[in-house]
């Protein structure tokens, strides 16, 4: 501030008391030189303010060169990255992380290769800064390199988080954390923690409450698989003296007690997964139970192992029936299009058969009508006779004709009237042979006389035909040789309702 007099003093003032004022005109002197003083040194701060800000664009930048190279979005996110934490610009981090609950990550803990796998970190976090301080600061810093949803090499272990509720809190059953503190003893108010597992020693419990750095945590982790290799060595197998002997990965022939030794240290891990597992299972059980949604009774008590063996097989069974499904979708479409083909050629030939049956009945039932109508019409022709006379002396008016019949020889004899016709004689005939004999579709036979041998004619009369009293009536007996030479010009030869051709040996031995 630059302080003035407002009036200036009048000469009789400073006449009058010049030895007063000389000490008032030396202060006035000293607000003026202050006030110089402040000024140049408000220009100093302003122009080192000016050049401290410059520099740091300078720096922020690269240099002058590279300041103009960048662009304005790369500036601003290195200016982020210099400003903000870690964990604020970059959460590749939480990969390193497998995102399950307990169940899950003792399965998945359990399932890890010896010994790359056998060392679990279990962070229990909560809302309190203190965890937030975590994922912003060492999360970040820690995670890559060190923890691992599936460790494959050294350092690192498998690691997960487990978020603390409200309801754990309080120490009611409200979450996985709240399952895993109380199962160690370990107050809720100690979080955020970390449970270091690894089945062959001590569960350890770190705090992270008090901001502990990377290079600490690192410490941390380093040191309890120093502890667990110690364990294991006491155990009988040592990992290191094994790499060693191996030479960088070498396969070499190990002994039946080297075998035992690894057996005894390669399935601590799995024990322990599958006790926490055990236990996992039974608490949610009781759970269950107290809020009345199940009884006791209701479970069944198996081994843990045995179980998630179990699952596993399932879970390989599962994913080679889903790689095998398009195969059995293609066989099942090909079974369905050989199976429909299968039906449709039975079903052919069901009709086929159906059709077969149904036309051998038709064809019993027309032959069997036939037969009926043969034995009436038979009966009819019987019926329409003329009476036979009764017997008289002999060179009387009746005669009696002896009839062969065809096929089997059978001879019929009858009383006859010389007025009688000879088509009556065919009509008795044929109405008392049987079918076999003479086939009733072939109609009335012809007549042919016994001797001398000669055809007859039905609309004749006995008297007429000349046929003597106990003649018998038989085919003609032509040559044979004629008929053979005149084969060609010669018709069938037709007698007693059967059809010969002139050249068929059966004729000659009819004949």
């Amino acid at each position: 501030l630059l302080l003035l007099p407002s009036t200036p003093a009048s000469p009789q003032a400073v006449d009058s008391h010049s030895r007063v004022q000389m000490p008032q005109r030396s202060g006035e002197d000293i607000p003026v030189t202050a006030a110089i003083v402040a000024l140049v040194l408000g220009l100093l701060g302003a122009l080192w303010l000016l050049c401290s800000r410059r520099a740091s664009w300078a720096c922020a930048s690269g240099g002058g060169s590279a300041d103009s190279e960048a662009s304005p979005e790369e500036i601003r996110k290195k200016r982020l990255a210099r400003l903000s934490a870690p964990g604020d610009v970059d959460d590749s981090w939480r990969a390193c992380f497998l995102d399950a609950g307990l169940a899950d990550v003792l399965k998945a803990w359990r399932s890890q290769p010896f010994p790359e796998g056998a060392l679990l970190m279990l962070a229990v976090e909560d809302a309190s800064v203190a965890s937030q301080r975590l994922e912003k600061f060492l999360w970040p810093s820690v995670a890559k390199g060190l923890l691992s949803a599936g460790p494959v090499k050294a350092p690192e272990v498998l690691a997960a988080r487990l978020r603390l509720t409200a309801a754990g809190s309080r120490g009611t059953a409200g979450g996985d954390a709240a399952f895993l503190l109380r199962l160690f003893g370990v107050k809720p108010e100690l979080a955020p923690m970390v449970f270091l597992l690894s089945g062959a020693g001590p569960v350890r419990v770190a705090q992270l409450r008090d901001g502990v750095g990377a290079e600490s945590f690192r410490r941390l982790i380093v040191e309890t698989q120093e502890h667990t290799k110690h364990a294991w060595k006491e155990k009988g197998w040592d990992v290191d003296a094994e790499r060693a002997s191996r030479g960088g990965g070498a396969h070499r022939a190990m002994e039946v007690k080297d075998l035992e030794r690894l057996r005894a240290v390669e399935g601590l891990h799995r024990k322990m997964a599958e006790d926490l597992l055990g236990a996992y299972h039974e608490e949610q059980a009781k759970d269950l139970v107290r809020r009345g949604i199940a009884a006791p009774g209701d479970f069944v008590v198996e081994d843990v192992g045995v179980s998630l063996d179990t699952d596993e097989v399932a879970a390989a069974i599962r994913e080679e029936h889903l790689a095998e499904q398009a195969e059995r979708e293609a066989l099942r479409a090909s079974q369905a299009a050989e199976f429909e083909e299968s039906r449709r050629r039975d079903s052919g030939r069901r009709d086929a058969e159906e059709k077969r049956r149904a036309d051998e009945e038709q064809q019993a039932e027309e032959a069997e009508a036939r037969e009926v109508w043969a034995q009436m019409e038979r009966l009819h022709r019987l019926e329409q006779l003329p009476l036979e006379p009764p017997e008289e002396p002999s060179g009387t008016n009746t005669l009696l004709l002896t009839i062969s019949l065809p096929g089997s020889g059978r001879k019929l004899s009858r009383r006859w009237r010389h007025e009688d016709l000879l088509s009556s004689v065919a009509e008795f005939a044929f109405g008392s042979a049987e079918e076999s004999e003479l086939p009733h579709a072939e109609g009335i036979p012809r007549l042919v006389g016994g001797f001398p041998r000669c055809g007859l004619e039905l609309d004749s009369s006995l008297r007429d035909a000349g046929l003597a009293s106990r003649q018998r009536i038989r085919q003609s007996d032509n040559d044979f040789a004629q008929q053979q030479q005149h084969a060609e010009e010669v018709p069938p030869f037709i007698s007693h309702a059967r059809c010969f051709d002139a050249r068929d040996p059966a004729y000659r031995t009819w004949k």
